[in-house]
């Protein structure tokens, strides 16, 4: 018998989606230095990336649930892409065993570590990022991080890892720092911090001031602000905002502004004080979604997101910075009996996970924006196999080294 039953259905996936909304400040930020990039964000010849003579690799993971009860081939699968063609290229598989498998998956901003969950465990695995070809190696002394975790972020410095247990109403956040160089582990003062009820998603704000955790059970979002010296959370003022029905997710435009917490009864869109960090939510909102949101993404100038739709596939925002108001553009759909759960954006490319309702199997297909439309073209012959259940695509652009 397994210690934690996890639902084989839509919901459960979206729970665990590993969020990289940190990359998005990272990109945004290149963006600023260097001006736009038609080959997909990357920094120009003036920018920091002049120390290499390669363009920056950009790798894409994809944390899988297996086949079956016995949940065969439950793997975490690396890709890297094609400089020249946008394809996507296997590079490969990380089996997980049972009772243990992959939950949520992040990846700190330059690229160089990976954070798992893994569920039915109170470990907090961590990886090395080979920088050539985007391979992971599992590091020693995965730390503990309570029973039933199931959600983890990392701050925009890559200083600090969060991880949220959701167990028997148990619930804390995890604090970790982050040895720049090891990428090891080590508890961080004070930790666990009391959490509300359910925690499903921890994200970091891409300024890395704050902490946000979406309460399943309570049905709200929860604030803490980060001591910038030793990564300790306290609370942030004021009760946690309420998040309409079943929330899952949480994601922020560039620059921080804003939050966007993603549940069945559509976009909930809430201002940031800057200093305290509470949470303010701004008129008409939720945005209604056309069927079962579970996520969002912005690109990289801050001035379109996307929204995963489970059947619909995925939806197209104008973004407005000022009022953070949000406008649907159109979508573009998915093939037939097909699930989307996730996406992620890196630069000018989104990277979307697609699930078939029928068997199982799933693939992850690369897009294109038209920066100035927001309109996605699909790369050729880019949809590539990814294994059994997929849960989400986590995709990163490798920072040079000095």
């Amino acid at each position: 018998m397994r210690s934690k039953t996890r639902a084989r259905s839509f919901f459960r996936k979206a729970s665990r989606i590993a969020r990289l909304g940190s990359l998005v400040a990272w990109v945004a930020m290149l963006s600023g230095c260097a001006g736009s990039h038609a080959d997909g964000g990357r920094p120009s010849d003036n920018s920091i990336a002049a120390a290499s003579s390669a363009p920056s690799p950009i790798f894409a993971y994809v944390d899988t649930e297996g086949k079956g009860e016995a949940e065969i081939g439950t793997s975490i699968i690396a890709f890297k892409m094609n400089d020249v063609t946008d394809k996507l290229a296997r590079t490969q598989v990380v089996p997980f065993h049972s009772p243990y498998e992959p939950g949520a998956l992040v990846i700190n901003r330059s690229g160089t570590f990976a954070y798992v969950v893994n569920l039915n465990s109170d470990k907090l695995s961590a990886y090395s990022i080979d920088a050539a070809s985007g391979k992971l190696t599992l590091l020693p002394g995965a730390p503990a991080a309570g029973k039933g975790l199931e959600a983890v972020g990392v701050a925009p410095s890559g200083g600090f890892v969060y991880a949220a247990d959701n167990f028997a109403g148990r619930d804390h956040v995890y604090g970790f720092r982050v040895d720049p160089k090891s990428g090891s582990m080590s508890a961080i003062p004070g930790s666990p911090f009391l959490a509300e009820n359910g925690p499903v998603d921890v994200e970091v704000d891409p300024m890395g001031r704050f902490v946000y955790v979406v309460n399943q059970g309570s049905a709200n979002v929860s604030g803490y602000a980060i001591a910038s010296k030793t990564g300790a959370l306290r609370d942030v003022p004021g009760s946690p905002p309420t998040a309409g029905n079943t929330p899952w997710s949480i994601g922020f435009d560039p620059k921080g502004n804003y939050a966007f917490v993603i549940g069945n009864d559509g976009v909930f869109i809430f201002a940031i004080d800057p200093a305290s960090g509470a949470l303010a939510l701004k008129p008409n909102s939720p945005i209604a979604a056309k069927y079962q949101p579970v996520s969002i993404r912005f690109d990289s100038s801050g001035s379109h997101a996307f929204v995963v739709e489970r059947k619909l596939g995925i939806a197209t925002f104008s973004f407005d910075e000022k009022t953070g108001t949000l406008t649907r553009l159109g979508e573009i759909g998915p093939a037939k009996g097909t699930d989307f759960t996730c996406l992620s954006v890196v630069g000018l490319h989104v990277f979307v996970v697609s699930t078939s309702s029928a068997t199982g199997a799933s693939n992850v297909s690369t897009y294109t924006e038209d920066p100035e439309t927001g309109t996605l073209s699909p790369v050729a012959a880019s949809t590539v196999a990814a294994g059994d259940n997929a849960s989400c695509v986590i995709a990163v652009e490798r920072m040079p080294s000095l």
